[in-house]
């Protein structure tokens, strides 16, 4: 049971209050309707106690609060723009190399769909919603059953409506492709592909070490059209997760799969991108890439492109550059969800400890950590609506 000083404590953090009231979240429980759909909510994947995965979701504005427990673990959660049918619309995707997809809706406070992926391919875990919320789009491997070295990285294109149809695809231009992002802007899909292969029946297992072709590729939503292609100087260097800034400036996060080869010149883990422009490795010494165990969890950057923050969860930090400025390092024990929040003008982190810490820009950059929500342990990525 989360006290009732936990929550306002937690809600205070989010830039809201909580009523007097306070309630567990349990299990397809309905606490209360939300009234500000789209809007004020947070949502994680996370274990309860009992090491049962769940999708949690607390409202910033309301006392609603759920969570609905899943087969496995999830990944990516995020909600659709508001539409009149459908005003509060989600989404959670399992985590590699899992095969389901879960529809929510929280003005209801339910589960509405689970939809699995095509025979033969499995999810990756992340997926991105066009302008209007019509379609979705989902990062997939398409693999063969009689040999592990032949898969196809793809871009499903589901529905948003039921039975949450799944109506093309496109080619990811690159294997193991991650995160998905949509440039509304320019009507633009970009796909960070880790550019290594996997098979369920090695589970994570990468098969291609030698071999690897990373890339970001921006792709037209519209026809998949490859617009542009960059690729990192070290093939061996995963690109997993980004973040967008509404100039167009892209926050990269990378995962070494080789390993630590030079301890005297670790590879940079964190890049920059802007279009026509090559990938740019934010500034750090050898010792701050050192201590980030060769390992970046989650990408958030401020909408001005002014803050890049990423998450190190194995190294135990948050890594925080200002104006493309020296690094700074904040100590957060294991946490890998981070957001920007815009409520607080800041961004907002969790951890497996059921922490959320918030950490401010102005006057100068703060970590404030919470006290921790026992009955969760937060996953690997946090979403603030």
């Amino acid at each position: 049971m989360l006290s009732r000083r936990t929550w306002l404590q937690t809600a205070t953090a989010l830039g809201a209050s909580f009523s007097a009231r306070s309630h567990a979240v349990g299990a397809h429980t309905k606490q209360t309707t939300a009234q500000t759909p789209n809007s004020g909510w947070l949502l994680s994947a996370a274990d309860g106690n009992n090491a049962q995965p769940h999708l949690v979701a607390i409202s910033r504005t309301t006392q609603s609060r759920y969570a609905w427990p899943l087969p496995g673990r999830a990944h990516d959660i995020g909600l659709l723009p508001a539409r009149p049918e459908y005003p509060c619309l989600g989404y959670c995707i399992a985590r590699r190399p899992g095969t389901w997809l879960y529809w929510f809706d929280l003005k209801q406070g339910k589960l509405l769909a689970r939809i699995e992926s095509p025979t033969d391919s499995h999810f990756y875990g992340h997926a991105a919603t066009n302008t209007d919320g019509s379609l979705l789009y989902v990062t997939e491997n398409h693999y063969q059953t009689s040999t592990r070295l032949k898969p196809r990285g793809v871009i499903g294109i589901y529905e948003t409506k039921p039975p949450f149809n799944r109506v093309g695809e496109f080619d990811a231009q690159g294997l193991g492709p991650h995160q998905i992002l949509f440039d509304a802007p320019h009507q633009n899909l970009i796909v960070a592909n880790g550019g290594n292969i996997t098979h369920p029946s090695s589970e994570r297992e990468v098969l291609n070490l030698a071999t690897m072709q990373p890339n970001i590729s921006y792709l037209a939503a519209e026809t998949g059209k490859l617009l542009e292609l960059r690729e990192p100087t070290d093939h061996q260097m995963s690109l997993r997760h980004i973040a967008l800034a509404e100039n167009g400036l892209l926050a990269i996060g990378a995962q070494d799969q080789a390993g630590l080869r030079d301890p005297d010149e670790p590879a940079p883990l964190v890049f920059t991108h802007k279009r026509g422009q090559p990938l740019s490795p934010l500034p750090a010494n050898t010792n701050q890439w050192l201590a980030a165990r060769q390992y970046i969890g989650s990408m958030a950057v401020a909408p001005d492109g002014s803050a890049v923050l990423a998450s190190a969860p194995r190294g135990n930090q948050l890594l925080l550059w200002q104006n493309s400025g020296a690094l700074q390092v904040f100590n957060a024990v294991d946490a890998a969800g981070i957001a920007w929040n815009t409520q607080a003008h800041g961004f907002m982190a969790s951890n497996s400890g059921g922490q959320l810490f918030n950490l401010s820009l102005t006057p100068g950059a703060q970590l404030t950590a919470l006290p921790a929500a026992a009955q969760w342990h937060w996953d690997n990525h946090l979403f603030l609506g």
